[in-house]
């Protein structure tokens, strides 16, 4: 899935997969550690203040996550709450920036 198609749909059942930034091999490492659903994935980037330093570092050590697509996937998950929960303290993404990462 690409970043415009995550970030303007609700999350519902997806897989985690369905993040932008998560290939198989991120999906079944966080599967295996009870993170199977995108909306598992985004209820520990909630829990970690949607702070993108502790919860790339966390993607590094949980799935073996390189930085670039750690940070891939914060970004998704940080617009996808502008998008859906509202903005939070940070700016909004731009949306160019996004689009970059298709």
């Amino acid at each position: 899935m690409n970043s415009a198609s995550f970030i303007c749909e609700p999350m519902r059942d997806k897989l985690v997969t369905s993040i932008p930034g998560v290939t198989p091999i991120y999906g079944q490492r966080l599967a295996a550690q009870g993170f199977e659903k995108a909306s598992a994935l985004l209820g520990k980037y909630l829990v970690l203040s949607q702070d993108e330093g502790p919860f790339v570092d966390w993607l590094k050590i949980i799935c073996g996550a390189s930085t670039d697509d750690a940070k891939i996937i914060c970004l998704n998950l940080r617009q996808w709450c502008h998008n859906f929960l509202g903005p939070c303290i940070e700016t909004p993404v731009p949306w160019h920036l996004v689009h970059h990462f298709d």
